[in-house]
């Protein structure tokens, strides 16, 4: 038995074939478009893709969002911190007991103990001084970025210049060696001053305070340099010179520098 379709029941199926060939024409001619913002929140930054589809769905957007986190002030120091650590680390597994099992024997060991000692405590020092400073930092720039990697780069010469200068017993030419190392030090973190505290407006950071900071610091690199020349005739004169200058920088503050520090970016 054939069965007969009425007019109604035709003009039903017409539009629904018609339906879905205009639905798959405009999947057919839609237009993929994209659209990235970018907007910066703090330390975040915002991507945001809108992508325009259609389907036989109806659904006719899609949005996808992707945050990606910019580098931040804290996210350089505690890599820094990380650094400092390390450096920590290798300066303590450069030391070596003595073969025989007596304290002459270890106290025969002195310049190797009173290099690491040193050392450590410069390293003890550049790391306050460092954590100090970064508080004035209100944005990670590229700048900025590539100074403290300078600064770490020259700290990271201390196990090298500690083991040369242990070995030699306090040779000339490795104290001498020893202190450019503070010497270089010493200037990266002058760049990062001028980077961090120079910038910061005057109610955060008052003049009498950069006056201070950057006369100690240039002091101190004068000396830092003195000490590499005198080393090499009078070693320990050199080494002594040394010591003196990191007594200047036990205290990271500046006197009267109970600074004001906001977290408004700097102008």
């Amino acid at each position: 038995m054939r069965r007969k379709f009425g007019p109604t029941s035709t003009a039903i199926g017409n539009d629904a074939s018609a339906g879905y060939r205009s639905d798959f024409a405009k999947a057919l001619q839609c237009e993929r478009h994209e659209r990235v913002l970018g907007k910066e929140s703090g330390n975040l930054v915002v991507l945001t893709r809108m992508v325009g589809t259609v389907n036989y769905g109806g659904r006719a957007h899609s949005k996808e969002t992707a945050v990606l986190r910019a580098a931040s002030p804290e996210r350089l120091s505690t890599f820094s911190d990380a650094v400092f650590a390390v450096l920590i680390t290798v300066l303590v597994l450069d030391l070596r007991p003595p073969e025989p099992p007596t304290f002459k024997a270890l106290l025969l060991l002195w310049p190797t103990w009173l290099s690491y000692a040193v050392s450590y405590v410069f390293i003890a020092i550049v790391w306050a001084n460092h954590h100090h400073l970064m508080r004035y930092a209100t944005t990670a720039t590229p700048r900025l970025m590539w100074f403290n990697f300078g600064h770490l780069f020259s700290v990271s010469l201390l196990p090298l210049s500690t083991a040369w200068m242990a070995v030699s017993e306090l040779a000339p030419q490795p104290v001498s060696f020893y202190a450019a190392v503070f010497f270089l030090v010493n200037a990266t973190y002058i760049f990062l001053i001028r980077e961090l505290v120079d910038r910061r407006p005057v109610h955060d950071v008052p003049p009498k305070v950069r006056r201070i900071m950057r006369v100690r610091s240039i002091a101190t690199l004068c000396l830092f340099g003195a000490a590499a020349v005198v080393a090499l005739k009078y070693p320990l004169v050199g080494s002594g010179i040394c010591v003196c200058c990191l007594v200047v920088y036990l205290k990271p503050e500046a006197p009267g520098a109970e600074t004001r520090i906001s977290r408004s970016p700097s102008r």
